[in-house]
């Protein structure tokens, strides 16, 4: 059985849609997280199945005000974590939420996955990271980064 010692580091940027850019002065929309990055620390799979983020929990706070009546907060993934030619796939990452309007996932690298919707206000949740672990994995350092995407119709 070989031993994986890995740090994996997801970089989160803030992407603001379009519509939500162009409609500020009648619908202001702001989103902001309490980190940037998140890394999980090495861990043995056979103790440590699933590694929670050494920065959890991550607060989110939306805010989502004038005539827009609601917002959908997403994110995706611009590939797998990948470090040199080995990669590690980034559903193997997923997130508990807490809080109004937010809800849980995984993370991909196809398709927007949800992280919350609700009505016009200002709200704050908490995201939970955790990454499945496994001795298949290559040691190294992994890299990914994710968007998160605000929009209020």
């Amino acid at each position: 059985m070989k031993r994986s010692t890995f740090v994996i580091y997801i970089v989160s940027l803030l992407a603001f849609s379009l519509a939500a850019v162009t409609k500020a002065p009648a619908n202001p929309v702001s989103l902001q997280l309490s980190t940037t990055t998140i890394t999980f620390p090495d861990s043995n799979p056979d103790q440590v199945p699933i590694i929670p983020a050494a920065q959890n929990p991550v607060t989110v706070t939306v805010r989502a005000e004038g005539t827009t009546t609601s917002w959908i907060l997403e994110v995706i993934a611009t590939d797998d974590l990948r470090s040199g030619a080995d990669t590690i796939p980034i559903d193997a990452i997923s997130w508990t939420a807490n809080g109004a309007y937010f809800q849980s996932g995984d993370l991909s690298k196809s398709s927007m996955q949800a992280v919350g919707a609700g009505p016009k206000g200002n709200f704050t949740g908490v995201l939970s990271f955790q990454l499945a672990n496994s001795w298949f994995y290559d040691p190294g350092i992994y890299t990914t980064t994710i968007t998160y995407t605000l929009v209020a119709p």
